[in-house]
């Protein structure tokens, strides 16, 4: 249940019409913070292309000391209409838990492979000791295929909160409006 709750919290930053699904996405936005930007920036955007495709993108520039005991939280909220006063948690979410224990659980098999391709991410192998090699992380026109992602999802807008903790913050918000899709 974690893991494929962890699935739809990081497929709905970049995504695409799964072929089985009876809903589509509408990315409404995508955000991000970082308190302390000599320790790491971060730059989101959601991306066109001329055929229409939507799509997000994404630089993280990582320059601080990683630490064992880094924090990383995933929430994940739904709204009927998207009034802010609305949005209501749903058992799709990540509770607290450190970046090394989320490498060594679901980094491949939710991270990597599904914005693995249109970046540069490690796989999880890749890291040292489950710690964030300081580097320029870049994602271009991430689109997800979302077939592992439930069949059915109730119309609505849906948010999605990442938070990471070091002795700083920083985080991405994307928020998505799920439609019904009429299937052939």
């Amino acid at each position: 249940m974690i893991c494929q709750s962890l699935l739809w919290s990081l497929l709905l930053t970049f995504f695409k019409i799964s072929e089985s699904a009876n809903w589509k996405y509408e990315l409404i936005s995508l955000t991000s913070y970082s308190n302390d930007e000599s320790k790491l920036k971060i730059d989101t955007r959601v991306e066109h292309s001329k055929k229409n495709d939507i799509s997000g993108g994404m630089d993280i520039y990582v320059m601080f000391e990683h630490k064992d005991d880094d924090v990383v939280e995933l929430q994940i909220y739904r709204s009927a209409h998207g009034n802010a006063d609305e949005f209501k948690p749903i058992p799709y979410s990540i509770p607290k838990t450190t970046f090394k224990e989320m490498i060594e659980k679901y980094w491949d098999d939710l991270f990597y492979s599904t914005v693995g391709h249109c970046s540069n991410l490690l796989k999880s192998s890749e890291f040292v000791d489950g710690k964030i090699p300081q580097k320029h992380y870049e994602f271009r026109n991430c689109v997800i295929d979302i077939k592992k992602m439930p069949q059915i999802m109730p119309e609505g807008v849906y948010k999605l909160v990442f938070t990471f903790t070091h002795d700083f913050e920083w985080g991405v918000e994307v928020v998505a409006k799920v439609t019904s899709r009429v299937l052939p």
